[in-house]
């Protein structure tokens, strides 16, 4: 079998199914590269010879992100041998030999930047909203819960229910938190809902 060959049938197959020019170069190269690797044909490739592949890109220190796309565009390749060729071989390429990828840091915003955010936040609802992710380190969804029980205004604290792990929590507030807080309940309809955050616009105006 011509593997050459099929790496242009798949590439022209990429281009009809509208795969992105880097997508298909990426892949196409790729592909290249294995099959020059590879001292058997591609129709003779088995998961144990592809995990022989993983350990020769390892050794040359390859980011589990660049492994990640070889290993995409070998299945994608052996996929379309498969249904499109029709050729009787089974995917060597298994899901588990994805590699984990780390997650990058959270960039974390300074202290002006901070200051920009909060100013540019019209709403007083919206901003007691921010000031409560910012200030007290509290989730979206732990936001969207919080009620006005939860709030010890005298002591400046809240108490967070049913936080990660699902674990109670007791977080502290600064003083423009504070301030936020109460310019916020100064124009929040009065009502007997207890969450302390409502919708402001739509036809669930004034409910939680």
């Amino acid at each position: 079998m011509d593997s050459m060959e099929m790496i242009m049938k798949f590439s022209t197959f990429m281009k009809r199914r509208s795969y992105s020019i880097c997508t298909i170069k990426t892949y196409t190269s790729n592909i290249k590269n294995f099959c020059e690797w590879l001292d058997v044909q591609i129709d003779k490739v088995t998961s144990e010879v592809i995990y022989e592949y993983l350990g020769y890109v390892h050794n040359r220190r390859l980011n589990p992100k660049s492994i990640n796309c070889i290993l995409t565009g070998l299945r994608k390749f052996y996929d379309f041998l498969y249904y499109e060729e029709k050729m009787k071989i089974i995917n060597p390429v298994k899901p588990e030999y994805r590699q984990r990828e780390p997650k990058p840091l959270p960039r974390f915003l300074r202290d002006e930047e901070i200051e920009i955010l909060i100013e540019s936040i019209k709403s007083k609802r919206d901003r007691a909203m921010c000031m409560l992710m910012l200030r007290c380190g509290l989730r979206v969804g732990e936001v969207a819960k919080l009620s006005l029980r939860a709030i010890d205004f005298e002591n400046r604290r809240i108490l967070v229910l049913n936080g990660k792990g699902p674990k109670d929590r007791i977080v502290y507030f600064s003083n423009d938190t504070f301030e936020t807080i109460q310019d916020y309940l100064k124009i929040r309809p009065s009502t007997r809902i207890q969450k302390l955050f409502l919708v402001e616009r739509g036809i669930h105006k004034g409910n939680i």
